[in-house]
């Protein structure tokens, strides 16, 4: 039986082949990996992330996060919207059509059959488990540093 770092890693290593597999075969073969994880930052806040707070997260220059997001927009990926309340702020949205967001919906869709075959309590425990290992493994709430 694997311990817990060994079953983590390989998790994580299965997950990054996949993602860049998949990206050589789908209409996103011409993304960067990099673009690929704004993409799952951005279809994790859908609408509640912009640019400032993607360069926030990965202390990137702003700049260079607008440059990504730009190229994203340009090529249909993502959708910027205005806030209505400060027109300053661009909120970011993944583009509905983009197979990448098609994809995960239907990811999401088999997860949510998954649930039923476990019970309430079942699901908590998983979900405390897995924030052990992310305090872990990534740091808690420090997780966007690197010490």
């Amino acid at each position: 039986m694997e311990g817990i770092i060994e079953g983590m890693s390989k998790f994580y290593q299965d997950m990054v082949i996949k993602d860049l597999k998949c990206s050589k075969l789908q209409d996103y073969n011409k993304l960067s990996y990099n673009s690929i994880l704004y993409l799952e930052l951005i279809y994790l806040n859908n609408g509640k992330i912009t640019a400032s707070d993607i360069a926030n997260l990965l202390n990137v220059s702003k700049p260079a996060i607008i440059q990504k997001i730009n190229y994203l927009v340009d090529e249909e990926y993502i959708i910027k919207e205005q806030d209505k309340k400060d027109k300053r702020i661009f909120k970011l949205f993944l583009n509905p059509n983009c197979l990448f967001f098609i994809e995960k919906r239907k990811k999401e869709k088999e997860v949510k059959k998954m649930e039923k075959k476990y019970t309430k309590e079942e699901i908590e425990i998983y979900l405390t488990i897995f924030e052990d290992f992310k305090k872990v493994l990534i740091g808690g709430n420090n997780g966007n540093k690197c010490t």
